[in-house]
Order: structure tokens, then C-alpha cells, then sequence
């Protein structure tokens, strides 16, 4: 680089530093981003009953439609007890036919024709309630999807804390990942990415459907979903992801030397040299890139800071500068 020596001597003793004139830059803010990828849906498939095991339909690792039956549990006192109230039922619905006939002649009272049809609906309820306790015996898949190991065997008691297996649906998967909070603009709705995967350099697309409505605390981030078609089950939940996104296209900014930056108790600041001297001005940061990064605040095109030296200045120092070009 060409060195343009300006010395100032002002009485007091300077030292020599090599600065630069700053300037806005467009900047590429394509940056890549980790994310995981995460079923369509996913669920623990457990019984709403307790009771023996007495079949099993379905094979580790397989896909299933919605609706089948995966699992059959021991009805045979609840299908006892179905059978013996239809029985009653039908005396029941006969006697009140019967009475609804007399009560039409006036040959029973209001009274006994009630007590009739309240007798009636008891056990149309009781029918109604055996029969949803004997559906909670068999497990169906509550969507298409990929069965996982089976934790239970045949003939095994099961309770509802038992787990049975995971049912998990991979195509399509959905992607997460985190975006700093001053970009969450930049990735709408509907925006396409394009990812790889560890271990491979084919280039998938998925397309961005929603985002957080808040933002974490602790990472100052919001967090964005995008759906992938996955027909071969490639990708699988718990999988790692690189999103190659560009936050903020066309932008212009002022990138500086990491190395420029000098921390300080209330944040970072630069050293601006002005008129011979140093002059410690604070600043606010954007994106990183290997080397610079984004100054958003503090410093404007045409200033010039400080790149070595840094220990030794302090405000107001008198310098002899080396303007690097």
C-alpha cells in the first residue's frame, strides 16, 4: 500500500499509527445460518385406557395411514357389559313404545310414561359410553405419517403413561432457524432459501411460511420456520442445516477492521482522528463478516480511524498517522 505521512507537533509528544479513510460500501449480506430440521407433525402414541395387549399392526419404520389400527387392547369386559345393557335396552324401548301408546288413550299417567323414557335415555347413555370406552381401545394413527420403534410387545399391560411408539411425518419437513432481530423484515413470508445438509453439497429449496411473534431475550433473535417436500425421507427431524440467506440485498453501509473496534464498559468505540488528534467515539455494530464489520452508528463516510496503536491512545491524543489507502 502507498503510505501518506502527515506529522503534527503540537509540543507535545505523538506516536505513529496507521489509519484509514472510511467509507459506505454495498454489502453482501448473504450469510450462512445453522438450522434443524423438525417433523411436519409429530406425536408419542399412548393409550387412553389401561389394559392387555392382544394385537399389534404395524412394523417398525414403516409408513401408516391415518385411521389404522396400530394397536388393539383387551376389550372383552367392556363388550360384556355392552352386550348386557343393549339387552336391557331393547326391554326398555319396548315398555316405552307401550306406554306411549296408553299415555296417547290416557291409560297411564304423565307420571309412569316419564319414568319410562327417563329409564330409556339412562341406558342409551350407558350404550353411548361403553361404546367410546371400547373405541379408547384401539390406537389408530392420528395422521400419516412414519412409525418408529415399538416400545411395548404383545400381551404387555399397558396404562397411559406407557409409550407404544412415535409417529413422526417427514414429507414435507419443516426447517428452523434464527435470524437477528433487525432483520426480521428481510425474511417474509413465502421468501424461498436454499440449504445443504452435513456431508453433502446438493443444494435444497424450502420455502419460509412463518415466524415468531417474539423476540428471545437472551440471543436478541426471532424465529423462522420454512417447509422442504421430503418424498425420499432425506432429511430427518434433528438434522443439521446451513441456510445461505441474504438479510438485506443493496445495502449500503460502513465496514471497518474488527480489529478497529475497542471495547469499553457502556459498549465499542473507534479511535476518529481529527485535525492530528485521536478522538474516542462510540459506535454501534451490525453483521460480522471474517474480518469487518458493520458500523450502523458513530461514523460516516469520509472519517478516518485508527487501525493500530490502540492501547496507546486515549482521547485527545496528539498522532502521527500512516493513511493506509
Amino acid at each position: 500500500n502507498r503510505l501518506n505521512k502527515k506529522n503534527i507537533h503540537n509540543g507535545s509528544k505523538s506516536i505513529t499509527i496507521e489509519a484509514m479513510m472510511v467509507n459506505d460500501t454495498l454489502i453482501d449480506f448473504s450469510s450462512v445460518i445453522s438450522g434443524t430440521f423438525l417433523a411436519n407433525e409429530a406425536t408419542e402414541l399412548r393409550s387412553e385406557t389401561q389394559g392387555r395387549v392382544i394385537a399389534i399392526y404395524f412394523s417398525e419404520g414403516t409408513t401408516v395411514k391415518k385411521g389404522n389400527l396400530l394397536v388393539k387392547v383387551d376389550d372383552s369386559e367392556l363388550q360384556a357389559n355392552l352386550k348386557r345393557v343393549n339387552i336391557d335396552l331393547v326391554q326398555v324401548k319396548n315398555e316405552y313404545e307401550r306406554r306411549k301408546g296408553l299415555l296417547n288413550v290416557k291409560g297411564i299417567s304423565l307420571e309412569e310414561f316419564e319414568q319410562s323414557r327417563t329409564k330409556l335415555e339412562s341406558l342409551e347413555a350407558q350404550s353411548t359410553l361403553l361404546k367410546v370406552q371400547i373405541s379408547k381401545t384401539e390406537i389408530r394413527a392420528p395422521f400419516t405419517g412414519q412409525i418408529g420403534l415399538r416400545e411395548i410387545s404383545q400381551g404387555a399391560y399397558i396404562t397411559p403413561n406407557t409409550l407404544i411408539t412415535t409417529l413422526q411425518q417427514i414429507d414435507p419437513i419443516k426447517l428452523e432457524f434464527n435470524i437477528p432481530e433487525q432483520y426480521r423484515n428481510s425474511v417474509s413470508n413465502k421468501a424461498s432459501i436454499v440449504f445443504t445438509t452435513e456431508g453433502s453439497q446438493k443444494e435444497w429449496e424450502a420455502n419460509v411460511y412463518a415466524s415468531d411473534s417474539r423476540i428471545d431475550e437472551a440471543t436478541r433473535t426471532i424465529k423462522v420456520r420454512a417447509i422442504c417436500p421430503n418424498p425420499d425421507h432425506h432429511l430427518l427431524p434433528g438434522g443439521f442445516a446451513k441456510i445461505k440467506i441474504d438479510l438485506d440485498p443493496g445495502r449500503k453501509n460502513i465496514l471497518i477492521p474488527a480489529s478497529a473496534l475497542v471495547p469499553v464498559l457502556n459498549g465499542q468505540m473507534v479511535y476518529l482522528i481529527k485535525n492530528g488528534r485521536s478522538i474516542a467515539t462510540l459506535v454501534k455494530t451490525g453483521i460480522r463478516t471474517e474480518r469487518e464489520i458493520e458500523i450502523t452508528e458513530g461514523i460516516k463516510p469520509n472519517d478516518t480511524i485508527a487501525l493500530t496503536g490502540l492501547l496507546q491512545l486515549k482521547d485527545s491524543l496528539e498522532v502521527t498517522v500512516n493513511l493506509k489507502h
